[in-house]
């Protein structure tokens, strides 16, 4: 008689549940790591997003007070996480965020001096990283961790563990007891 292995699929894995994409923090990835759906239903509410600005033009509202609007509503929604879902991005992605940024400047929505959405997306990383780092130091976990809580950023803070520590933060102190 063969040997015989009998291996778990994913599905009955320790009674784990296979998905096919899932959302954390407010950013959809798939099982692939892609974040192309996250992508469309970005481009989805924020085309619902620019008719509510077509709207308030039609109702007389100048272009200045219309730009003025996008960059906190439309433009923070591709923003919120960027740094996070920016890296799975393919080209395909990042060509329909450019589109649909084009689309809004030659409408009008978003000035004409906003550069591409890499650009901006740095230069919102550099102006988060640069405010954290003028920062003498930062209290994590105050009551958490039996470790000194005060860590300086020294030790701390370089541009590549700076999301680590973020999310490190973030778990807890939303997991308080």
């Amino acid at each position: 008689m063969r040997n015989s292995f009998h291996y778990q699929t994913l599905e009955t894995l320790n009674g784990l549940k296979h998905v096919q994409h899932i959302k954390i923090l407010g950013v959809t990835f798939t099982n692939g790591l892609s974040v192309t759906l996250h992508i469309q239903q970005l481009i989805v509410s924020n085309t619902q997003a620019l008719y509510v600005l077509k709207l308030l033009r039609a109702h007389g509202l100048c272009d200045t007070a219309i730009q003025a609007v996008f960059c906190p509503v439309v433009l923070a929604r591709f923003l919120y996480a960027s740094p996070t879902w920016r890296g799975f991005a393919g080209v395909q992605d990042r060509q329909k965020v450019e589109g649909f940024l084009c689309r809004s400047t030659r409408a009008r929505f978003c000035s004409k001096h906003l550069s591409n959405f890499s650009d901006v997306c740095l230069e919102a990383d550099q102006n988060l990283f640069r405010k954290v780092q003028n920062m003498c130091c930062i209290n994590f976990f105050p009551h958490f961790l039996p470790l000194p809580t005060v860590i300086p950023l020294e030790y701390v803070l370089t541009i590549d563990n700076f999301l680590i520590v973020c999310l490190i933060y973030y778990y807890y102190h939303t997991h308080a007891i």
